[in-house]
């Protein structure tokens, strides 16, 4: 394999002349957000932008609502102006409403993610971590439930992205029903990626910029209960039940990313995405593995939207993924969790086929020296 020596010149890895950006060579997007756009998606993006006070947008936005939730089975949901760090800021608002001991599971980076959203928030919790890479362990958080503490929430990740590890939902629901504690999931990758049913969880989150397909810059929470406002007790902007009773637009939103969203659910309608997202993860798992290369959390049940791998020692990730985007193929391994393990990310999370992919195999063949 090259070494970080090797990679340092460029001439030995006969890369291509000019950087993608220059040639307007097409590139193949496989990071988890943003994602690669479908053109009917785009197209209504570039709309002229509208009054969100019409009764025409009104009347498109509550549609929009509709569907999201029967998309995940879900009783309610507000749509907020902002990411999903946003949308769990809302989340651990109304848990700070609720005034009891909760228990975070965390199983990888942003699972840990949440236990910062938690302390910012004063919430009392326990947390159990697990190793990255592995699942839950079902005997031991459901023991902590019985235990002595009496806990009224439990909030964890559904897919942790860093892994592509696929938390079990049913589980979960399941011993939490059982011991009445509320279950909150952030389901911000898993959302679109695979099918699920959120209509037993308190609160769960999503985004549009991920496995939905649109543009980021807009963020769920879905929700299955009666909500009042508590903007005594809460800003505004991340007061769920103040944006209920303002029917879900209590400020003004971006119609363009309303509408492209709208597009991009109706996707859902049309054909059977998840069986083609599953196909293509597992020819391009079959890919990789053919290379040698090695998965992480290959020992449990994952995302097929989300391929993370451990590189060898002797290749450095972020010059293999320098490599990789310079010959059009955009993959995810600047961030510092995978930076710091020597790890990337493959994501199917947008409009992506395996022939736009074959031709990254012939590239990553050119880090082997011969």
């Amino acid at each position: 394999y090259i070494t970080y020596r090797m990679l340092k010149d460029k001439d030995k890895l006969l890369l291509p002349s000019n950087v993608t950006r220059q040639t307007g060579k097409h590139i193949v997007n496989l990071l988890p957000g943003p994602v690669a756009i479908r053109e009917d998606i785009a197209r209504a993006f570039r709309n002229i932008p509208v009054s969100t006070r019409s009764d025409h947008f009104v009347n498109d936005f509550s549609m929009l609502k509709k569907s999201l939730c029967e998309l995940v089975n879900a009783k309610n949901v507000e749509i907020f102006l902002g990411s999903g760090t946003l949308a769990n800021d809302v989340v651990a608002g109304q848990l700070a409403l609720i005034n009891g001991h909760g228990l975070m599971l965390s199983n990888g980076e942003f699972g840990d993610r949440l236990l910062n959203h938690a302390s910012s928030s004063n919430l009392s919790y326990d947390k159990i971590g697990f190793e990255w890479g592995e699942g839950l362990d079902t005997n031991h958080i459901s023991k902590c439930l019985d235990g002595s503490v009496k806990y009224g929430w439990l909030w964890v990740v559904h897919c942790e992205t860093s892994t592509g590890a696929l938390n079990d939902m049913k589980m979960l629901s399941q011993i939490c029903d059982q011991r009445n504690v509320k279950l909150c999931m952030d389901c911000t990758s898993s959302i679109g990626a695979v099918p699920i049913d959120v209509g037993k969880l308190f609160l769960s989150t999503g985004v549009s910029g991920k496995a939905l397909g649109s543009y980021p810059g807009l963020s769920m929470v879905f929700y299955n209960h009666e909500i009042t406002s508590a903007t005594d007790k809460l800003p505004r902007y991340i007061d769920l039940g103040y944006y209920a009773e303002k029917n879900g637009i209590p400020f003004t939103t971006s119609s363009n990313l309303i509408y492209a969203l709208a597009a991009a659910v109706k996707q859902f309608k049309k054909n059977d995405k998840f069986a083609h997202t599953v196909e293509v993860s597992k020819w391009l798992r079959d890919s990789l593995e053919l290379q040698g290369f090695e998965f992480v959390a290959g020992s449990i049940e994952t995302s097929p939207t989300v391929v993370t791998i451990k590189l060898p020692s002797e290749m450095n990730s972020v010059f293999v993924g320098d490599y990789l985007e310079e010959a059009g193929f955009l993959v995810s391994y600047k961030s510092g969790y995978l930076v710091r393990r020597n790890w990337m990310q493959f994501c199917l999370m947008g409009n992506v086929t395996k022939k736009e992919i074959r031709p990254m195999f012939e590239v990553l063949k050119r880090l082997k020296v011969t």
